[in-house]
């Protein structure tokens, strides 16, 4: 997530539609929300549409984008867990070792979301989350974040992530993870000593994945009334 936008009044809020969306049909869009919403210049655009081109033929990809009339102004896409990924050679066996997560079986990948500046802290990005997540309720979700990206952590938490530091990641990066929607929230998800500062509670409150599948369900009727 970037720096905090200036607030808009709740009553001149844009709305924002989410639908479903075939990923190779919305490489630009998707590279150009990327870029505006971290600011990329043009060589570091160019090279992410790369990265975000490389998975339209991916096993079991599925994005969602949010429309303001029909400006995309947020995507996220995401897959399951797939060993042959350049940087995903180096989780293997960390994931497949410890017992809280190899009990769940291979993850949901969350590959990327992003919102434009102008509609932050509108809850875009909490509704295009569990939206996403919406048909992966029985694997446990993984991510890599920026370590860097303090704002990023803290939207991940509130929605019930946690840091996995025994989890090697790709060099200036963290691994996250929660544990599946569908099943009761245990507090050793996190054990191991993969607690870190800010998350004890994350998995001790009932309310962060419960919120997040009551946000995929207002997700979907919220689309239902506008479409």
């Amino acid at each position: 997530m970037a720096p905090q936008a200036e607030r808009t009044p709740s009553s001149a809020r844009p709305s924002a539609v989410l639908v479903p969306l075939a990923l190779g049909d919305w490489v630009d869009e998707f590279t150009d929300v990327q870029a505006q919403a971290n600011g990329f210049p043009l060589h570091e655009t160019a090279a992410r549409r790369g990265m975000i081109a490389s998975h339209t033929d991916e096993p079991g990809i599925r994005s969602v984008g949010a429309f303001n009339v029909d400006r995309l102004v947020g995507f996220a896409f995401g897959a399951p867990f797939d060993t042959r990924w350049s940087w995903a050679a180096r989780m293997t066996d960390a994931l497949a070792a410890n017992r809280n997560w190899a009990a769940y079986g291979a993850p949901f990948w969350l590959l990327e979301i992003h919102v434009v500046p102008g509609l932050w802290r509108q809850k875009i990005g909490t509704r295009l989350l569990a939206e996403l997540l919406s048909t992966a309720s029985d694997q446990w979700i993984g991510l890599t974040r920026l370590a860097s990206a303090h704002r990023a952590r803290q939207f991940y938490e509130r929605a019930g992530f946690c840091d996995l530091p025994t989890v090697p990641a790709p060099p200036g990066y963290v691994v996250m993870g929660a544990p599946p929607v569908t099943q009761r929230v245990p507090d050793t998800f996190c054990g191991d000593g993969s607690r870190t500062i800010g998350t004890a509670s994350a998995f001790a409150k009932p309310s962060p994945r419960r919120l997040l599948q009551r946000g995929a369900v207002s997700a979907a009727e919220t689309t239902r009334r506008q479409t």
